[in-house]
């Protein structure tokens, strides 16, 4: 459940939670595991990374997996998130946060991930929320 909204986009309850290598990923519309193989850890502007409608909330750790415990958000720490909305006709927009925490809880490998996260602070907006994720081998470091 995610509380907020960011780039108008509002993620609120959802089951599209996927995990992967050092990505956490809480979809706001229908996705699946096997179209989330283009995530980065960074953006750029006007290149849109798949050509498909999709609009999340990501967080990036710097390491090559995703770690338990309670983390620090921003572009500088060891955990990074961005907010995405990409579509189908190329257009594309993300911002990235500026502060909050993220705790994962219980990390089982290949299976799930669960966890909070608080005052992910963007341009335009706050999230806060948890997650219960499952594992998608799509997701690894670039």
């Amino acid at each position: 459940m995610v509380d907020g909204a960011v780039l108008g986009i509002t993620i609120g309850e959802t089951k599209y939670v996927y995990f992967g290598g050092p990505f956490l990923v809480l979809s706001a519309i229908s996705s699946d595991c096997d179209d989330l193989d283009f995530l980065k850890r960074s953006y750029e502007i006007g290149n849109a990374p798949t050509p498909y409608d999709m609009a999340f909330l990501q967080f990036a750790w710097n390491a090559d997996a995703v770690d338990e415990g309670r983390k620090a958000i921003d572009r500088a720490a060891s955990v990074g998130a961005a907010v995405l909305d990409i579509q189908s006709d190329g257009s594309f927009e993300f911002d990235y946060a500026t502060g909050g925490v993220i705790t994962v809880e219980e990390l089982v490998e290949e299976k799930r991930l669960v966890g909070d996260f608080e005052g992910v602070a963007f341009l335009e907006g706050t999230l806060t929320g948890t997650f219960e994720a499952e594992w998608c081998r799509n997701l690894k470091a670039p």
